[in-house]
């Protein structure tokens, strides 16, 4: 590995549904090409041990995206932050990075704060739910909708996730 801090990546990628599912998919694929499969006692135990991770809520079984997004907004080196925490204050955006790598990691942490995969959110209940992650909503707005994270309607009344979230860029 050549980047020890590229796991933040990873749970980058864990936090935002549609890049989750995009995974899943990928990692099915390469598993039904190989022939691969687990036997039940195995799927048994794997999943015993999923849901003992917080990754997946114990009272529905349904992914936990919030703990994901909880540990990227921990993760701090010695003697400085990283990783999207860096453009925070407060848990809110602070500054946009300049690299699309590190614009798209706080872009796919604000998409996974404020909307789920399926929701069709109004104007208004997008702008209220931006708010709650940064002061400049219209321009977190602009950049979701620019940078290919989130999607309107032609008379720009309604947003949702796009079905396909742009991946990380160098």
């Amino acid at each position: 590995m050549n980047d020890p801090q590229q796991w933040k990546g990873v749970l980058s990628i864990l936090a935002n549904e549609n890049l989750r599912l995009a995974a899943a998919e990928l990692i099915l694929e390469e598993a039904a090409t190989s022939g691969r499969s687990l036997t039940e006692g195995q799927r048994r135990k794997a999943r015993d041990r999923l849901m003992k991770s917080s990754l997946f809520r114990s009272e529905d079984g349904t992914f936990n995206s919030s703990f994901v997004t909880e540990i990227l907004g921990s993760a701090n080196e010695p003697g400085g932050t990283s990783g999207v925490e860096r453009f925070l204050a407060k848990g809110r955006i602070e500054t946009y990075p300049t690299r699309a790598r590190h614009r798209d990691e706080v872009l796919a942490w604000a998409c996974a704060k404020v909307i789920s995969g399926g929701e069709i959110l109004s104007e208004k209940a997008i702008n209220e739910r931006l708010k709650t992650v940064a002061d400049d909503h219209v321009l977190l707005r602009r950049y979701l909708v620019d940078g290919g994270w989130l999607v309107r309607t032609a008379s720009g009344s309604e947003y949702s996730l796009a079905p396909a979230p742009p991946g990380n860029r160098g």
